[in-house]
C-alpha cells in the first residue's frame, strides 16, 4: 500500500490564523510538510472544506497558504480538535511561504525534505496498551502505519526506549522504539517505529490500516 505523499514531516509549534467561511480563528500546527499539515484548534471544520493559514510567527511577512481539510476529529476533554490539512497550492508556491520558511529553518537541504517511507499513515483512534510497566500503561494512538504509529499517553519516555504494545483491533503484540516525542498539553505525544515485525503482523497490520482507511 503506497502514498502519493513523499515529503518528511517535522514536528513543531506554530501559531497560526485560519480563515474559515469568513471566520478567523487561532490554531497550532503540530507538523508540516511540503505538502500537508497537522493543526490543533478549538473551532469546528468540516471535511472538504478550504480554509487558509497565515503566519502568527511571522510578523506578516510570509504569505498565507490555502489548504483543504482532509480529516478533522475531536481530542482530549476541554473541547480541543485536531486537523489533517492538505495544501491546494503547487510546491513552488508553499515553498515562498510561511511553510517554506519554516522548512527551510528546520532542514537546510532540501532534498532532506523528500523521505523514503511512502506508507499509508492514516489517522485512528484506538486504544493500546503499553507494556513497559506493571501494570500496563493505557493509552491511544492518533495514527498509524504498517512501519510505524502517533501515541498519545500521560507518560514520559525518553528516546530510544522499547515499547510492548497490545493494540485493540490487532490480535497480537507488538515491539515499538520511541524515535521522537513533543509535550502536548497535559499529554505526550510520541513517534514510534515498530521493530522485529513478523511477516504475520506485517500483514495484520496491513489488514489494519486498510480497514481503518476505508473509515477515514
Amino acid at each position: 500500500m503506497k502514498e502519493r505523499r513523499i515529503t518528511n514531516r517535522f514536528d513543531c509549534s506554530h501559531l497560526v490564523q485560519y480563515s474559515h467561511r469568513n471566520d478567523h480563528s487561532i490554531g497550532m500546527v503540530t507538523d508540516v510538510s511540503l505538502d500537508g499539515a497537522r493543526m490543533s484548534c478549538q473551532s469546528p471544520l468540516e471535511v472538504g472544506s478550504s480554509i487558509r493559514l497565515l503566519s502568527l510567527d511571522s510578523n506578516g511577512a510570509a504569505r498565507s497558504v490555502d489548504c483543504v481539510v482532509r480529516w478533522y476529529r475531536p481530542v482530549g476533554p476541554e473541547g480541543h480538535q485536531e486537523a489533517g490539512l492538505r495544501f491546494q497550492e503547487p510546491v513552488g508556491e508553499v515553498l515562498q511561504s510561511w511553510v517554506g520558511t519554516m522548512l527551510t529553518r528546520v532542514e537546510s537541504r532540501p532534498s532532506h525534505l523528500v523521505q523514503r517511507r511512502r506508507e499509508v499513515r492514516v489517522p485512528v483512534d484506538l486504544e493500546v496498551l503499553v507494556g513497559i510497566e506493571v501494570p500496563s500503561v493505557r493509552a491511544e494512538l492518533l495514527d498509524l502505519s504498517e512501519s510505524g504509529a502517533l501515541l498519545r499517553t500521560q507518560r514520559m519516555w525518553p528516546t530510544g526506549t522499547e515499547l510492548k504494545l497490545a493494540i485493540s483491533e490487532l490480535d497480537a503484540a507488538l515491539t515499538a522504539a520511541v524515535v521522537s516525542g513533543r509535550h502536548a498539553g497535559d499529554s505526550w505525544n510520541y513517534s514510534l517505529r515498530f521493530v522485529e515485525l513478523t511477516p504475520e503482523n506485517r500483514e495484520r497490520l496491513k489488514r489494519l490500516v486498510s480497514r481503518q482507511l476505508v473509515a477515514s
